[in-house]
């Protein structure tokens, strides 16, 4: 991207699986299109992917009603129609919206019969409106030959958003039916957004990040834990995972302010990580993030004896450490060469850390040669063969020619 600015931010970064950095390139390119000299920098990544719950089947809830034609409507405004509410986003005021009506409907007809769970209205305080603006009585149906039959319906609310579970009903033609569209003195029907699900799972919470918990092991049953920028009336709960990835539930809490202190805890003896999640409301539980805790003070330490290797040398970030601590690995290559892998105890492992186990350990690193290219220019009068496409420095290759008829070969070239 072009920018006359000395600062450039880019988008968020993608790891790749258990990659310990990323490297940027920059390229400057001028006004007319010459390339400038390029620079290169290094980020590395603060966490490491065991750091957080690894999700492998993630089901996203998928909102149907944008897959439906609107069949009719009591009433609507020039600019804000009935299809808006089903058009998949209440941004930049998107909505169904009929001034001076009390009460009202909409019906719609689905690309096909479908199994409907769950239904979620968004109401007009969603959108950035008075909280008496929102709908207080309204009902969901189906209809059964020449019947509506309702699925959910309420005569009290007053919550910017309305996400139920119901009854399982498959069905193709749906109506929505507002019968007190608010208390407002500005009367009317204000739908943001009529959403409606074949499966029960709701959106996740959203994260809160780690650099925002704290957790600290002290002796026995007195470890504490913190989050801060918690949402308000949201519920944190903490875990602790074990060797096979299982967790299992320590503490709960609901956040009173944005700050949420547990004490009490027990981590135990080693160092290691506490697991965390927010959940607001009915959305399911945010993904499990987690913070670090040092090892309880007097707790054992193991060696950690770093064995060089050839073609480049390995350095670790601690020469001892308690069980459960984090130990990161730093290769330097020698020239010609590439780190293919660490080893921990001759195993290999995935990343550049281990989890320090509860015995001396020894580690160290295997490096491969680069490989370099090896391009063959067909020249005129005959052809040339390569006895490879590509070789580490030092390998020997070998050339072949076969001269076209009246030409002998001359020399090689490289």
């Amino acid at each position: 991207m072009e920018t006359p600015n000395t600062a450039y931010y880019i988008p968020n970064l993608v790891r790749n699986d258990d990659q310990a950095d990323v490297t940027v390139e920059v390229v400057p390119v001028n006004a007319n299109g010459v390339r400038g000299e390029s620079s290169r920098f290094t980020i590395d990544w603060p966490y490491e992917n065991g750091d957080t719950e690894k999700l492998s089947d993630v089901t996203v809830p998928v909102n149907i009603c944008p897959l439906a034609e609107v069949t009719g409507y009591s009433a609507q405004n020039d600019g804000e129609p009935a299809w808006k509410a089903i058009d998949g986003t209440s941004e930049n005021g998107s909505k169904w919206c009929a001034t001076n009506k009390q009460s009202g409907w909409m019906t719609i007809k689905l690309d096909q019969p479908r199994t409907i769970k769950r239904i979620r209205i968004e109401h007009a305080e969603y959108g950035g409106e008075a909280q008496d603006m929102n709908t207080i009585a309204f009902s969901v149906q189906y209809k059964s030959g020449n019947n509506w039959v309702t699925v959910y319906s309420t005569n009290s609310n007053s919550s910017a958003v309305t996400d139920e579970l119901i009854t399982p009903v498959t069905a193709q033609e749906w109506r929505l039916y507002i019968s007190n569209s608010g208390s407002s003195a500005w009367g009317a029907i204000r739908i943001y957004e009529w959403q409606m699900f074949e499966t029960t799972e709701r959106n996740r919470t959203d994260i809160v990040l780690m650099k925002f918990a704290s957790a600290k092991n002290n002796k026995g049953a007195s470890d504490t834990f913190s989050l801060t920028h918690a949402p308000t009336g949201s519920t944190v709960r903490l875990y602790l995972r074990d060797a096979n990835g299982n967790y299992t539930q320590i503490a709960s809490k609901e956040a009173q302010s944005s700050t949420v202190s547990f004490t009490g805890l027990d981590y135990g003896s080693d160092a290691g990580r506490v697991f965390y999640t927010v959940q607001e409301g009915k959305q399911e539980e945010s993904i499990k993030l987690s913070t670090a805790f040092d090892a309880e003070p007097g707790a054992v330490k193991y060696s950690i004896n770093v064995v060089q290797p050839a073609n480049g040398s390995v350095a670790a970030s601690a020469t001892s450490a308690t069980a459960g601590t984090t130990v990161k690995l730093t290769a330097n290559p020698a020239e010609g060469y590439t780190l293919d892998y660490f080893t921990l105890d001759g195993a290999r492992i995935n990343g550049n850390t281990f989890i320090m186990p509860a015995r001396n350990v020894e580690v160290s690193a295997v490096f491969t040669a680069n490989a370099y290219s090896i391009t063959v220019v067909q020249p005129t009068g005959g052809s040339v063969a390569a006895s490879a496409t590509s070789a580490t420095a030092g390998t020997t290759i070998e050339l072949t020619a076969t001269p076209a008829e009246g030409y002998t070969l001359d020399y090689f070239t490289l």
